[in-house]
């Protein structure tokens, strides 16, 4: 070995040694304990970081895996796994590896596991990840740090997508039953996991070789309260340091207490109603929801204002269509028609609306904030038009599993631009899937459109970033006209914690421990 090759090897031994021996002197402290308490009001699907993307799944899948890029608070991409990247043509991407990341099981992390995360993806069934490669025709390993990814077409937000991809073990994937693999995960993120509690709590670990080397809490627990009131009172009550989604009604104890902070910003994630496309209803009658001018009616029918200001507190706003002006893809001159119950009730006549049938408004409970509330509310609204529905609160688990699969006729439920780009919508949702199965995984309403589906497909092969801007914009126009889903408002996110802490929160609504540093005394 040269003289250059060891002054390279030393250092990078070092700088593994460094990262791997980090002090206890690095950890983070409250009130002298290393650990942070951080309430949700639900768990995550389980630990399968592939076979799932629902947020809170992410939320700790982040903290035990590392990306391949990050995506910061703004949506900007950030080196992560890929410490660099390049294009010597317009489709062709060279992205070169940190040499010194390593798994939880001592192994280290190179190209091999990066493209094995990528086969890993595509192989799964029904893989929600597999939109977020939808573009990639080929990935090569060129050496130990360096793969070779090549693009369909030229495609300007492969790496935000990218940002979705989270880097597993090959040796120890392949080894292991994907029944073992829920619960039993092994990533390179800075935490491991120490235990699971179904629907109670997840407790993990502070790694000693994470490569980032930034304080950390030893253990961070994610309590799971489905109660609003009550996963708000645990703050209070010295119990929890940080609530996601605390409960307005208790919002003004915290603010006049001097030990706790809140923040409520705007946000992305979209509540609507969904109500299927299919020729039948569940039990064979005829769907009157097939016709876009009945979705149009019922969408009139609602009041967003009034359920964005009494019903949420005014913790909602009021959309007008499928993403707000934070997303890139939002339409300036597109919106939905105004409320117009009279207008509504006109449509549904003049349709023959089965005004005598009941419907089911099925919807997850205690996944959103005041779900139950929205629902209700809808609920009173639609009957004043003559649509009669009956809510059905489901648990989150069967919920989420039964609406890829159209159990439902109508629906309350959430989307989030997980990328910041309104692709994360389409691509997903509103592609039938016909004839490219790697479109259209999750279309719970099975709307159909071989126009829509060509529109979409023509969104991932636009490099212009102008160009691509113009066809979302034209796919959302079409959205909102033909109210595939219908918009209701978007969350503001709100957090109460500890003065102490020091945090922001993201858009994407991911509550990251090691994003989190606490104030001097």
């Amino acid at each position: 070995m040269s003289c250059s090759h060891r002054a390279r090897a030393a250092v990078l031994l070092l700088a593994v040694l460094v990262s791997g021996c980090a002090s206890d002197d690095s950890r983070l402290t409250l009130d002298g304990r290393s650990e942070v308490v951080i309430a949700t009001a639900t768990g995550p699907m389980d630990l399968d970081l592939h076979s799932n993307s629902e947020e809170i799944t992410n939320t700790i899948c982040f903290h035990l895996f590392d990306p391949l890029v990050f995506l910061d608070r703004n949506f900007k991409v950030i080196p992560w796994v890929a410490a660099s990247w390049r294009n010597p043509d317009p489709v062709t991407w060279i992205i070169n590896l940190r040499p010194d990341i390593v798994f939880h099981d001592g192994s280290r992390l190179t190209a091999r596991d990066v493209v094995y995360s990528f086969e890993r993806i595509l192989s799964l069934p029904g893989s929600p990840r597999k939109p977020f490669l939808v573009n990639i025709q080929s990935f090569q390993v060129l050496d130990d740090t360096t793969i070779r990814v090549v693009t369909r077409q030229p495609y300007m937000p492969l790496m935000s997508k990218l940002a979705q991809i989270l880097i597993v073990p090959e040796r120890f994937y392949r080894s292991k039953s994907a029944e073992f693999l829920q619960f039993n995960p092994v990533g390179s993120g800075p935490y491991r996991l120490e235990r699971y509690e179904r629907n109670r709590e997840i407790t993990l670990r502070a790694t000693r070789r994470h490569w980032r080397s930034t304080p950390l809490f030893e253990t961070v627990r994610f309590r799971i309260i489905g109660d609003n009131v009550r996963r708000t009172r645990q703050l209070l009550a010295g119990q929890v340091d940080f609530v996601k989604d605390p409960d307005p009604s208790v919002m003004p104890e915290i603010q006049a207490a001097a030990d706790y902070r809140t923040n409520i910003v705007t946000g992305i994630r979209l509540i609507y109603i969904g109500l299927t496309c299919k020729p039948t209803l569940t039990g064979g009658a005829p769907n009157p929801f097939v016709h876009p001018e009945i979705r149009r009616a019922v969408s009139m029918a609602v009041n967003r204002d009034t359920l964005c200001r009494q019903t949420m507190s005014d913790l909602a706003e009021p959309a007008r269509q499928l993403v707000s002006p934070l997303v890139f893809g939002y339409a300036d001159k597109v919106s939905i028609p105004p409320y117009n119950p009279s207008g509504a009730l006109e449509i549904l006549k003049r349709h023959r609306f089965p005004f005598d049938h009941e419907f089911p408004l099925y919807y997850p409970a205690h996944k959103y904030f005041r779900i139950r509330e929205t629902v209700m509310e809808c609920s009173r609204h639609l009957a004043a038009v003559g649509i009669r529905t009956r809510p059905m609160p489901i648990p989150f688990d069967s919920f989420l599993s039964s609406l890829p699969n159209r159990e439902y006729d109508c629906f309350v439920s959430g989307w989030l631009a997980i990328s910041g780009d309104s692709s994360d919508f389409f691509e997903n949702c509103f592609h039938s899937g016909r004839g490219n199965p790697n479109f259209g995984f999750y279309n719970p309403v099975g709307y159909n459109n071989p126009a829509m589906d060509l529109l979409i497909e023509r969104s991932t092969q636009t490099a212009d970033r102008e160009q691509r801007l113009a066809v979302l914009q034209q796919i959302m126009g079409k959205c909102v006209e033909e109210m595939v889903w219908i918009p209701l408002y978007f969350l503001r996110d709100g957090y109460a914690y500890r003065r102490d802490i020091v945090w922001q929160p993201r858009y994407d609504r991911y509550v990251l421990a090691m994003q989190m540093s606490v104030a001097d005394e």
